[in-house]
């Protein structure tokens, strides 16, 4: 799970990124972004791959990002620099680049995964994006999990990485109870995800509460 002193490490590796790669000018924009959401883990998740991994080798800060859409757990995001918008992908902690927002994409799964009609949909859905800038850790967005969108009081979509599990209290999609109570060493059928919600369900599963978002889980590059 993602702890204070594990936010304040990514913000070091950002920050690092920045410098390298984002012009001296512009460098106050992008660091002032990084200050304001330097407690909200999604935002950090998606500052991350934008500065370790430029779309289109552009050296820009980002200075908004917008929601777009969400669904079971996974979330689409327009990044705005001053000059360019773009996509991203945000699922389970981890965000992959897309597209420009501008452009749309073709990727048929992503489209019908969101439920687009087709990517032009999705470019004139962004043209229409409002201005506000999304953050998780906003009020409104705290009294509903930052992934699924749960309300406070309420069970998560399964599979969400936010979800407590109830046997150990660690990040249900990471900890190894699953295998555990299933006496197995991965999941590989449908059957066995059957098996193992019947005994989520019989020992109770944790509703979403807003102090969990501090305990965002962490991804794969190293944070636990």
């Amino acid at each position: 799970m993602m702890t204070h002193d594990d936010l304040k490490k990514e913000v070091a590796e950002i920050t690092e990124f920045i410098h390298f790669s984002v012009e001296e000018t512009d460098r106050k924009l992008a660091l002032d972004f990084l200050e304001k959401y330097r407690d909200d883990p999604v935002i950090l998740s998606l500052l991350w791959e934008f500065y370790s991994a430029l779309p289109e080798g552009i050296e820009e800060p980002v200075v908004k990002v917008v929601h777009v859409r969400s669904k079971q757990g996974a979330m689409l995001l327009s990044v705005s620099t001053p000059e360019n918008r773009y996509l991203y992908f945000v699922d389970s902690g981890k965000a992959a680049y897309v597209c420009r927002a501008d452009e749309g994409i073709d990727e048929a799964e992503i489209l019908e995964f969101f439920d687009y009609r087709d990517g032009r949909e999705l470019v004139r859905e962004c043209k229409d994006l409002q201005d506000e800038s999304f953050s998780s850790q906003d009020e409104e967005q705290i009294s509903r999990c930052p992934v699924c969108s749960a309300e406070h009081g309420m069970l998560h979509e399964l599979g969400c990485p936010v979800e407590i599990c109830p046997w150990c209290e660690g990040q249900l999609t990471g900890c190894d109870c699953r295998f555990d109570k299933l006496g197995v060493n991965e999941l590989v059928d449908e059957d066995q995800l059957l098996s193992f919600f019947e005994l989520l369900s019989e020992k109770g599963r944790i509703p979403y509460k807003k102090e969990h978002t501090l305990s965002y889980p962490s991804d794969s590059r190293g944070i636990s």
